[in-house]
């Protein structure tokens, strides 16, 4: 189920990059954080497929490939390590770690290496589109155990 789910996800961005022509939702990225945040165990076969899926988005929105693991490897190292210190995964610290990686994301990635200038206004909605993603998201897994 969690893979069909990447797949939907993956399309989801796709058919928002060609309807807006500008990648303003990855409602895929914030859905990998879900699963890896929320599930105890996950398959190692999943992260890899979903970074596959984040190979080919960053080659539709870059025209490189593997841009993403600037972003995904620090992501699993430092979701570890904050699950292991709280000792709990919690709604009230996801929503804050999605906004926190989608800013060092724009501002690292996009503005700094890429050169590609994004206004305040413009940074910000699509940080808080991202928050708003991820809570849609919980809504919608809150009563499924798989």
């Amino acid at each position: 189920m969690i893979i069909l789910n990447f797949i939907i996800f993956f399309v989801f961005d796709l058919l928002c990059f060609v309807l807006l022509k500008e990648w303003l939702i990855s409602s895929l990225l914030v859905y990998f954080f879900s699963v890896i945040f929320f599930k105890k165990k996950v398959n190692i076969s999943i992260k890899i497929l979903a970074i596959c899926l984040f190979f080919i988005q960053d080659y539709i929105i870059y025209g490189t490939v593997g841009v993403s693991l600037f972003y995904i490897l620090p992501i699993l190292f430092f979701n570890q390590k904050l699950i292991k210190m709280l000792n709990f995964s919690s709604f009230f610290v996801f929503i804050p770690f999605i906004g926190i990686v989608f800013l060092a994301k724009i501002i690292f990635l996009d503005i700094l290496f890429f050169n590609k200038y994004m206004g305040f206004h413009s940074t910000f909605l699509n940080i808080f589109n991202s928050m708003l993603i991820g809570c849609l998201i919980l809504l919608g897994s809150r009563d499924n155990h798989s």
